[in-house]
């Protein structure tokens, strides 16, 4: 039994193998809040990201690049270029694995897949813009990895309000995401193949470490008592989204270069 619409969750992680690389950047002038997203915080703290996550992030080094204030927090510059950053990976990926296809696919499914409403969003849904009910991505964006021109485009990029990014930003996400998306910083080529795991999963999901993740997820329905409507539907539904990622990481191997793809199911 379960108290609300939306307590129990199915995930599922569609994991992207891939690789990359980059550097650094100063900070001339304060960059002001890009006006097509209105989910950027002030700031926050990066104890408020899972164990493992922290470690993709480097604060002394943005610190030093003059993109971050603090050690511990995220600032609002920060969030500002990372969302620049974010938005514009996202596009990438959608276009480039057709991911609306498979978004569809669930919206119109027979079986009533449910997704989380803002409440029950995980961390990393809330942060995503990609204008997906379903999937998301879950990698993090570390932008201190980025080189001081890079880290120009986005100043730029944010300073213009673009709604739409630009060809310079997408050029230069297609250059550099291989290095951004690593759960950590790739220090020799070795690294990248290393494993390693993301959390909030019933069991650690171990990838490598240049793993490409999304995250596809829906919620159980319940009555108005807080009983499943359904436990029968609930183990079809189940087995339909692990088909649907078995397929999905048939379809989309190769369409990355020579990236593997895996798809994990959490709950």
């Amino acid at each position: 039994m379960k108290k609300n619409i939306c307590n129990h969750c199915n995930a599922i992680v569609i994991i992207i193998l891939i690789s990359f690389l980059l550097i650094g950047c100063k900070k001339e002038e304060e960059v002001p809040m890009i006006i097509s997203n209105s989910n950027i915080l002030e700031s926050f703290s990066i104890e408020e990201l899972p164990i493992n996550d922290r470690r993709a992030y480097d604060l002394e080094l943005a610190v030093e690049k003059g993109i971050n204030e603090k050690k511990d927090i995220f600032s609002h510059e920060y969030l500002t270029l990372q969302e620049v950053y974010r938005k514009a990976f996202g596009q990438f990926i959608i276009e480039k694995l057709d991911l609306k296809k498979y978004e569809q696919e669930l919206l119109e499914s027979d079986m009533r897949f449910i997704p989380a409403d803002k409440g029950k969003q995980s961390f990393y849904q809330k942060w995503d813009n990609m204008d997906m009910k379903y999937i998301f991505l879950r990698n993090n964006i570390p932008i201190e990895r980025l080189n001081e021109n890079d880290l120009e485009i986005l100043k730029k990029e944010a300073a213009d309000n673009r709604v739409e990014p630009s060809s310079e930003v997408m050029e230069m996400i297609e250059r550099t995401y291989q290095d951004i998306i690593s759960l950590w910083m790739i220090e020799k080529e070795s690294d990248r193949k290393v494993e390693t795991f993301y959390e909030q999963a019933i069991s650690p999901v171990f990838v490598t470490m240049d793993s490409l993740v999304l995250e596809i997820q829906t919620c159980s329905e319940f009555d108005e008592n807080g009983n499943y409507v359904s436990k029968e539907h609930e183990h079809e539904k189940d087995d339909y989204l692990g088909k649907l990622a078995e397929r999905m990481e048939r379809e989309l191997d190769g369409l990355m270069g020579d990236t593997p793809i895996r798809i994990i199911l959490m709950f």
